[in-house]
C-alpha cells in the first residue's frame, strides 16, 4: 500500500478549430503528434499525503517536441 507504480501511454493526432478553416491551427502545438510514456512512483504516508517521481519519455523523439520531462512531487489532499 505504501509505494504504487503508474504507468501512462498518451497519442494525439491533433485536433483543430474547424476542419475546413484556412488557418487550421493544431490546439496540441505546432503540428506535433506526440506518442508519450509516463512511469512513475508514490509513497504514501497516508490516504491524503504522498510523494511523487515521475519520469515521461516522446517515443517518437520529434524534434519539435520534448524528448524526457523528469518530476518530482510533494502532494497534500485536503
Amino acid at each position: 500500500y505504501p509505494w504504487i507504480f503508474f504507468a501512462e501511454l498518451y497519442y494525439s493526432t491533433g485536433l483543430y478549430r474547424g476542419e475546413d478553416s484556412v488557418e487550421r491551427i493544431n490546439i496540441e502545438g505546432d503540428g506535433v503528434k506526440p506518442f508519450l510514456l509516463s512511469l512513475g512512483l508514490k509513497y504514501f504516508f497516508s490516504g491524503y499525503v504522498f510523494l511523487q517521481v515521475s519520469d515521461t519519455v516522446n517515443l517518437m523523439m520529434d524534434e519539435k517536441y520534448i524528448k524526457n520531462i523528469t518530476q518530482f512531487g510533494f502532494n497534500l489532499i485536503f
